[in-house]
């Protein structure tokens, strides 16, 4: 027993002589953890509104508003306990090995520039139209400071860099660009603009340390500056950071059909787009934001583009206008594709506003989309066919042609019952409407 406890007192002490030796590391590290307990308790860690409030990257609000705060303080907020895991994972190796080197004024000066320079370049070049949040500028900061140390340092320390980081440190680095880059492609998670901007002052940060004990003076002026910036960021942000909330949504309308209209034919611009119109419709300003979708829809040239798009308006629910806006587009560029049809005419015939519900040309289309099923026999085919007729069943039920609708919609829940469909509950919904029409007649 008393064994043990000594072995508990051992290791306590060895963890605090730890801490000791690396206050900067453990205190940025607090920090961020210390805001993301704050983004929860606030909204939750994957609120936009919440992120927006305590600080969250708008170039628009640095340029147009003076809100300087938000170039601090992004560093310390994080998307998700996955993203958080990822920074500070990288960032505790990269800090332990910057401030055993560098000490720890110049882990928290280097940390600090990084973040806002990142913050600043991600502002001026990057035309991802969101919030952007993330200690992933400053991290890359530090790891273009270590690899750049490598090369310029003294020779004591590229060899000490050398023995410790091998090349592992320079793949990582490369690894991290290639897939952001690669994501950037298909979804615009990433700031890359922020990692470049990170990474290049990291780099001139250690052209111009290239001895670590060099400029002692100025390094601890600007260490001594940053908890008074960094606190009176953060109650610039108390203050102020919720008058973004006010325009938010319209902001980031605007800034999303930005994006969009520069990227018309990609996956990135079709986000944007239905962004735009998810933040148009939460401003108020619905009728203008289909207004925009039309106009840059009639730029996208891509049938399965717009067909991806679709699929997002239509999950989202309540935006009938821009689905069919939409899905307009995808049947013009596509007339012989059935799945384009048959969407378009479903929509027709469910739209909220009955001067825009067409169960005649409905008819027309669902019809057209039958005749072009591929492999009417195989299981694809016939799960098609009971989609298909389902969408003619409720056109022809508004037609009051129940007769009709009955028979199709017979067959329908016939194929639907022997597949198995995930619809059939829809299906048989669908069908007993259309008895109890019948049956009076």
């Amino acid at each position: 027993m008393t064994h043990g406890l000594r072995g508990g007192v051992d290791r306590l002490h060895r963890l605090a002589t730890w801490l000791w030796r690396f206050p900067g590391t453990v205190t940025l590290t607090l920090v961020t953890l210390g805001m993301f307990a704050v983004q929860v308790g606030l909204g939750g860690m994957y609120d936009i509104p919440t992120a927006t409030r305590l600080g969250a990257l708008l170039a628009e609000r640095v340029v147009d508003d003076g809100e300087y705060f938000r170039l601090v303080m992004p560093m310390f907020l994080h998307v998700g306990p996955v993203h958080l895991g990822l920074n500070m994972l990288a960032f505790v190796q990269l800090g332990l090995l910057t401030e055993y080197v560098w000490g720890t004024r110049r882990l928290v000066v280097f940390y600090g520039l990084c973040g806002v320079g990142a913050a600043l370049v991600t502002a001026t070049f990057s035309p991802v139209a969101r919030p952007t949040i993330g200690a992933s500028g400053a991290v890359m900061g530090l790891a273009g400071l270590l690899l750049g140390a490598r090369y310029v340092g003294t020779p004591a320390l590229r060899l000490f860099l050398g023995e410790v980081l091998g090349r592992r440190l320079f793949w990582g680095v490369l690894i991290t660009f290639l897939i952001g880059l690669v994501l950037e492609a298909f979804f615009p998670i990433v700031d890359n603009w922020g990692h470049l901007g990170g990474f290049l002052l990291g780099v001139l940060l250690a052209l111009a340390t290239p001895d670590p004990d060099s400029g002692e003076w100025p390094v601890a002026v600007v260490a001594g500056m940053f908890v008074p910036v960094f606190s009176g960021a953060a109650a610039w942000t108390m203050l102020q950071g919720g008058a973004a909330l006010d325009t938010l949504d319209a902001d980031l309308a605007w800034q999303y059909r930005l994006g969009a209209s520069q990227r018309p034919d990609s996956v990135q611009g079709g986000d944007m787009l239905f962004g735009m119109v998810k933040h148009y419709e939460a401003a108020g300003m619905g009728d203008e934001g289909v207004e925009v979708l039309a106009r840059e829809v009639g730029n996208m040239s891509e049938p399965l583009l717009l067909q991806r798009l679709a699929g997002l308006i239509l999950l989202e629910g309540g935006l009938d206008d821009a689905a069919v806006i939409v899905l307009e587009r995808w049947a013009a560029l596509d007339p012989h594709d059935p799945q384009a049809l048959n969407s378009l005419a479903w929509q027709l015939v469910i739209h909220a506003d009955p001067d825009v519900r067409d169960p005649a040309r409905a008819e027309a289309l669902v019809r057209k989309a039958l005749r072009r099923v591929e492999d009417p026999e195989s299981s694809a085919g016939r799960y098609q066919r009971a989609a298909y007729l389902d969408t003619l069943g409720e056109a022809l039920l508004q037609l009051q042609r129940y007769e009709e609708a009955l028979e199709v919609q017979s067959e329908s829940l016939a194929i639907a019952e022997e597949l198995e469909m995930a619809d059939l509950p829809e299906i048989q919904a669908r069908h007993q409407r259309i008895l109890q029409a019948v049956g009076p007649q």
